[in-house]
């Protein structure tokens, strides 16, 4: 959508969310590309070369790599950009969120609270080490999605020394 229409949506979704329930997908669906999303060239022209955007993401239902495990609620997001000369972007991406599940070994409830930082390039053309972006705007979804994927344990674990199952209890 273009700027007085995104704009009109924003303003009439933001003033009715509460009593329309068929446009609010629609209003969820604005906010997060709107928000995720870097404006490379216009902040070029503002030179403005650095900032920060803090932004929170719905995963998807597979974004959890963990068996028996599930991301609770949604993942919080904060993105410290800097725009170098060369138009590449670096970003320090840090995602917070909550996995909840069983525990790996004696399948009683867990959960623990994931925090990490990835330090990402974002480059005009393809080297295929860092993510590429048109020059113009950067859409962080992939990398987001990338962060919450590689920022999972192997195994989630009710306590620190769980031994398992216990076979002789009965």
């Amino acid at each position: 959508m273009q700027g007085k229409q995104l704009n009109f949506y924003k303003i009439f979704c933001t003033q009715y969310k509460n009593k329309l329930t068929k446009i609010l997908p629609y209003y969820i669906i604005l906010q997060s590309t709107c928000v995720m999303k870097i404006e490379v060239k216009k902040l070029n022209a503002q030179k403005r070369y650095n900032g920060r955007l803090d932004f929170e993401y719905e995963p998807s239902e597979n974004s959890c790599l963990v068996p028996l495990c599930g991301i609770e609620g949604k993942v919080n997001c904060s993105a410290e950009y800097e725009i170098y000369s060369d138009d590449s972007v670096g970003i320090k991406l840090t995602v917070k969120y909550l996995l909840k599940g069983q525990c790996s070994y004696c399948l009683n409830d867990a959960q623990k609270f994931i925090e990490k930082t990835f330090d990402i390039l974002f480059v005009t053309e393809d080297d295929r080490e860092n993510y590429i972006y048109d020059g113009i705007s950067i859409n962080l979804k992939t990398a987001v999605d990338d962060a919450i994927l590689f920022s999972q344990p192997n195994i989630l674990l009710c306590r620190e020394d769980c031994t398992g199952i216990d076979i002789n209890n009965k």
